[in-house]
């Protein structure tokens, strides 16, 4: 199919992430959220996730894989996944952003049940092979923007 994005491509576009650092720390947040979707994406669940779910979900992930935290933020990566070419958010325009930047308050993404998940570029691939969601997890070596130091700090 022309026009569609290669297995190369998509990858390639996970390899990418923006992930927060701090010396060695890195957030978790992205990375999570991109396997719980793909989760739910190998299990022929819908694949726009509302937000509702993500943020019970992703905080108990959080929670149990990343490093302790006061709040926690699934909010955040839901957001701002969609910069990394790889997340599609689903939402009205005229959300109310939070003071300290652009990104809506959690209370909007919930009061406008908004949903998000993989861009068309992730779904629609068309190569061969490339038939189920396992495809992320082949990036290679680095897996969504960790590269040899320590995941957390």
């Amino acid at each position: 199919m022309a026009g569609s994005p290669s297995r190369k491509d998509v990858i390639s576009q996970f390899d990418k992430l923006n992930v927060w650092k701090r010396g060695w720390e890195r957030a978790p947040h992205k990375p999570l959220l991109i396997l719980y979707a793909l989760g739910k994406w190998s299990r022929d669940e819908p694949k726009e996730i509302p937000f509702s779910e993500v943020e019970q979900d992703l905080t108990a992930l959080l929670k149990q894989f990343g490093p302790s935290r006061h709040s926690y933020h699934p909010e955040y990566p839901f957001w701002r996944l969609q910069n990394d070419g790889v997340w599609h958010v689903d939402a009205p325009k005229n959300l109310l952003p939070r003071k300290s930047n652009t990104d809506p308050k959690k209370t909007e993404l919930l009061k406008h049940d908004v949903h998000a998940g993989f861009s068309e570029s992730v779904l629609t691939c068309q190569e061969p092979g490339y038939s189920d969601p396992r495809v992320a997890g082949q990036s290679d070596p680095v897996m969504f923007g960790y590269g040899d130091p320590p995941m957390f700090g």
